[in-house]
């Protein structure tokens, strides 16, 4: 049996996470998954005993890494993934607060500083977008 087209889903994920040059092991890693997991959502099969079957991410995980990946909410509906999509909406909503950084290091993990900080700035930025967005929404001047 050869292997099945990846779901849209995974498509997306999958483009945006190379597109923001991004490695599989760093997006595994930051949104709490294995490597191999992470590839089977990307190509939506796994293969066990020599045969592929279809696979799905939770609706969190796909949620986890869309957040993480600046996938949008939409983007997941359009692709036929609404469970993932109103997770990802709640995520944005109620962000997860700030984990401590470790003495002498980053919460990013082995970066520089100044990586450290631009990645910082970027999802400082993210984050003040969404809250005007959803004050748009609340204000109806969306």
């Amino acid at each position: 049996m050869s292997r099945p087209s990846p779901p849209p889903e995974a498509v997306i994920l999958r483009l945006a996470r190379k597109a923001a040059g991004i490695t599989s092991p760093e997006a595994a890693s930051a949104v709490g998954i294995s490597k191999a997991r992470l590839s089977q959502i990307e190509t939506g099969s796994e293969r066990r005993l020599g045969v592929y079957k279809p696979v799905s991410g939770k609706d969190s995980t796909i949620a986890r890494l869309a957040a993480f990946l600046g996938v949008s909410p939409d983007r997941l509906d359009n692709a036929g993934r609404g469970d993932a999509a109103a997770v990802l909406r709640e995520l944005q909503q109620h962000p997860q607060p700030r984990q401590p950084v470790p003495a002498g290091g980053s919460a990013f993990g082995n970066v520089t500083p100044a990586e450290a900080r631009a990645a910082e700035a970027y999802i400082e930025l993210f984050r003040r977008a969404n809250k005007d967005r959803a004050a748009e929404h609340a204000n109806g001047t969306a």
